[in-house]
């Protein structure tokens, strides 16, 4: 009967009861007998322990302070002290004392007379004249006090106890002698009642004795005065700390720590953990004599189910079955585990057929993936081709429509008609970096370059292109600028450019009546400091402004159903009439850069009456000044001062080198040409040119090793190496700045561009022509036509303050001219037609103008 009971138990009670019953009754008897008992008997023996030795020191120290007394009113009581003292006959006092301290082992005998000066003065050869502030002692001594103190000398040397008392007469107090011992290691260790308990001295927070060595190079922290006693841990060993004034009546900070090793509570803790394994080992025993019993009925039947699992595990045989003989959890058990067997067995199956029909789509996506590469790589390699063969041919035309409009002898029709052969050619271009740029953005490789540029002339020179666009088709354009727009910023200035225009551009192309409106504000201004270099503390506060850019238009629209497709690469969504401009890439590009900055371009639109594309930027002030004078136009250059330069080109294109041939041969420079590297590095060791262009492309030897082997040669080291190429990638710029080139300018090369870079990198100074628009008898007329402003004679002021002007004028600073134009104004009303036309100008951003202005006068 007892069987079947026990099998009808849940596993769980059958495990359970038996060891929780063996193991709570060996911690209950464990607890209960040993653990309260034996720590409370340690804790109480502790106490009487460190109280007894808390007594016997101080009762010790009693007795110190009571023959220091004697010794104090011995030596006073000796008749010739007493008339040494009242002579205040020093020698003869030192004389008398020697004796008796040596006696009387005193570290301390000194003599002070009713004013508190001292007599005689004889100290332990440790302790210094100057490291004993004792004045309050002697005073104390002088005017008749019987005291005991304790008083500091030096750091590591030990305290002194004193005792005071008056020399007298029969009629007054003829002054004191304080007698002391050191309170030092050996008088600790003579009062102490055990050597294993210790005693250390603190005086004011410093030890001056110990008779514990490791109290002094250990930290550890001392229990308050009048405390109960607590543990305390010194180099790893524990103590019971006790603390107690040394002289009860003494403020000055003096205190005896006493610490009784806690070698009883160890011993006491052995004895319990000892006792708590026997009873730990007894209890083991019986589990495992229980266990053992019980193991026969419970775990035979488990031993069972895990002999047929590692059989299906290792053999997969999914045949086999665990035989059922109990209704308990074990039976249970082996029941689910059958079912198991067989659902693994159907799910290998499916496993396999789905391996199978898997590896076949994996083969047929590798194939799908090479085929995307190969396409992808292709259409790279295409762009990068095409981009390199159409830039090329782009290089003459552009290249030579800038000459031929610096020539003097054209027609104003053919002035005209070579501008629309510019622009054409610009325009397309403009298409080629459009498709270089959404390829870039597929590829992920689309970056910014940040820089520092004047922001207001930026957007001033924005503006002045849009309002051209709007004119042509007879509609207003309106800018609307934040007064508390930052001067300068740090952002990529060509992305932003390009943004502003595809969005400007979109807005005047798909407005035939009504107007565009381009507003800038600012949403908040934020200020964050950073560190200029790691290594030092120089810091730099920067103003980060989030700039609003809205434009608005009343054109055409865009339907709600088309706007989510307007930034979908080469779609165009506006009527067929405004189709036939662009390629549709403006959007997607314009939303890309955006994202790069942070940022995301939002639409409002309404088909009929007009759109709305705003975005905010986080543009940083710029941290430095912006020189904003710009570079003359190339019709203006017609040489230079100073030595001939020599340039060499090396292309194998002929129209390319043809092309800078006539832009620079007519000022001046020194020319010659090579056809490839190989040809360009012979020529430059026998040319030694002070500037040399190369092409990046070109057989035989391209531009890489060209710039490499130049850098090799000692007498080229230094030569400028300006690389040239249609091929304008970021790596090829990369490339050519490793190879050994100062700086790379794309192709088409643009003639304003190619001078500044010449001029900067041999320091050139141009010459300018004097003829047409840009001639000084044109700026003479220019400020004959305004002598008057306000119908009043323009009077320029001192040389000195024309100098200042022009001065500011050449960096560009357009803020400052104002101020300084509104300064002459108070100086002088004569000035006030000339302070007038500065500001006007400087209103316009003209600096051009400006300096002409103030050139006339210098």
């Amino acid at each position: 009967m007892i069987r079947d009971i026990y099998s009808k138990l849940s596993l769980r009670a059958k495990i359970l009861l038996p060891l929780l019953s063996t193991f709570l009754g060996i911690w209950i008897v464990e607890t209960l007998s040993f653990g309260y008992l034996v720590t409370k008997g340690v804790e109480e023996h502790l106490q009487e322990d460190i109280e007894e030795f808390s007594s016997g020191v101080l009762q010790a120290l009693r007795h110190e302070q009571e023959i220091l007394s004697l010794k104090a009113k011995s030596v006073v009581e000796r008749k010739e002290v007493s008339r040494l003292v009242a002579q205040s006959n020093k020698a003869e006092l030192l004389r008398t004392l020697l004796p008796i301290k040596a006696s009387f082992e005193l570290d301390l005998i000194k003599v002070v007379d009713k004013n508190g000066s001292v007599l005689a003065d004889l100290r332990h050869a440790e302790i210094k004249q100057t490291q004993l502030d004792d004045k309050a002692t002697s005073q104390a001594a002088s005017i008749g006090m019987d005291l005991f103190d304790v008083i500091a000398t030096d750091e590591d040397v030990p305290s002194l106890l004193v005792a005071l008392t008056s020399v007298k007469s029969t009629e007054e107090i003829l002054g004191g002698v304080i007698v002391g011992i050191r309170v030092d290691d050996e008088l600790l260790t003579q009062i102490r009642a055990q050597a294993n308990q210790h005693l250390v001295v603190f005086y004011n927070s410093e030890i001056t004795a110990s008779t514990l060595p490791d109290a002094q190079n250990a930290p550890w922290q001392t229990p308050p005065i009048e405390s109960p006693p607590m543990p305390v841990t010194i180099a790893e060993e524990g103590y019971i700390a006790k603390t107690v004034e040394l002289i009860e009546t003494n403020n000055q900070g003096a205190k005896l720590v006493l610490l009784n090793p806690v070698v009883p509570i160890k011993q006491a803790q052995l004895q319990l953990w000892a006792s708590i394994s026997v009873f730990c080992l007894l209890g083991a025993v019986s589990s495992i004599t229980i266990v053992t019993l019980v193991s026969r009925l419970i775990v035979r039947p488990l031993q069972q189910v895990t002999t047929i699992a590692k059989q299906v595990t290792e053999e997969s045989n999914f045949a086999l079955q665990v035989p059922v003989k109990t209704q308990d959890e074990v039976g249970i058990l082996a029941t689910a585990f059958n079912q198991l067997i067989q659902q693994v067995k159907q799910l290998l199956e499916m496993q396999e057929a789905e391996v199978i029909r898997q590896q076949f789509q994996s083969q047929e996506l590798a194939a799908a993936k090479q085929a995307a590469e190969a396409a992808n790589r292709a259409k790279s390699e295409f762009l990068t081709n095409m981009s390199h063969e159409l830039r090329t041919p782009l290089n003459g035309i552009l290249g030579y429509t800038q000459i031929l409009q610096r020539s003097p002898d054209i027609t104003p029709q053919q002035q005209k008609g070579i501008e629309i052969i510019h622009a054409c050619g610009t325009h397309l271009l403009t298409l080629i970096n459009d498709i270089l740029d959404i390829s870039k953005i597929e590829a992920q490789k689309m970056e910014l370059y940040p820089e520092d540029f004047h922001f207001l002339h930026f957007l001033w020179g924005v503006t002045q292109m849009c309002q051209i666009r709007a004119q042509k088709k007879s509609i207003t354009f309106t800018y609307e600028p934040s007064s508390q727009l930052p001067t300068a910023v740090h952002a990529d200035e060509k992305r932003l450019r390009q943004v502003l225009i595809n969005l400007l551009g979109n807005a005047i192309k798909f407005t035939d009546t009504g107007s565009v409106t381009f507003k800038v504000s600012v949403i908040r201004h934020s200020s964050f400091v950073i560190r200029q270099e790691p290594t030092t503390n120089n810091q730099q506060q920067i103003t980060n402004n989030k700039i609003r850019f809205e434009i608005e238009d009343t054109g055409v629209g865009i339907a709600p159903e088309k706007l989510d497709k307007i930034f979908e690469p080469f779609e165009q969504v506006g009527q067929d009439t405004h189709k036939i401009e662009g390629t549709g890439l403006g959007l997607t590009i314009t939303q890309k850069i955006l994202q790069l900055m942070g940022s995301q371009l939002q639409v409002k639109s309404t088909l009929g009456v007009g759109s709305s594309f705003l975005f905010e930027v986080d543009l940083p002030s710029a941290s430095k000044l912006i020189d904003l004078h710009p570079v003359k136009s190339l019709q203006e250059i017609i040489g230079y001062q100073g030595d001939k330069k020599k340039i060499l080109v090396v292309d194998d294109c002929y129209e390319n080198r043809a092309v800078l041939f006539s832009l620079l041969e007519p000022l001046d420079f020194e020319m010659r040409e090579a056809a490839n590297g190989e040809e360009g590095l012979e020529e430059a060791r026998q040319f030694l040119p002070d500037l040399l262009i190369l092409d990046l492309v070109m057989p035989v030897m391209d531009g890489f090793e060209l710039a490499y082997r130049l850098r090799q040669l000692p007498e080229l080291e230094q030569t400028i190496l300006l690389a040239s190429s249609a091929s304008v990638s970021e790596s090829y710029q990369f490339q050519s700045r490793e190879a050994g080139c100062n700086d790379f300018l794309p192709k088409p090369i643009e003639a304003d561009d190619l001078l500044e870079t010449i001029g900067y990198y041999l320091g050139l100074s141009w010459i300018y022509q004097k003829t047409d628009e840009v001639s000084t008898q044109s700026a003479e007329a220019e400020v004959n036509s305004s002598k008057k402003i306000d119908q009043g004679v323009i009077v320029p002021p001192p040389v000195e303050e024309l100098k200042l002007l022009y001065d500011v004028a050449r960096k560009g600073l357009i803020d400052n001219l104002s101020e300084e134009a509104e300064r002459l104004k108070a100086i002088d009303e004569q000035y006030l037609p000339f302070a007038q036309k500065i500001q006007n100008w400087a209103q316009g951003f003209e600096i051009k103008k400006i300096r002409r202005f103030l050139k006339k006068y210098l």
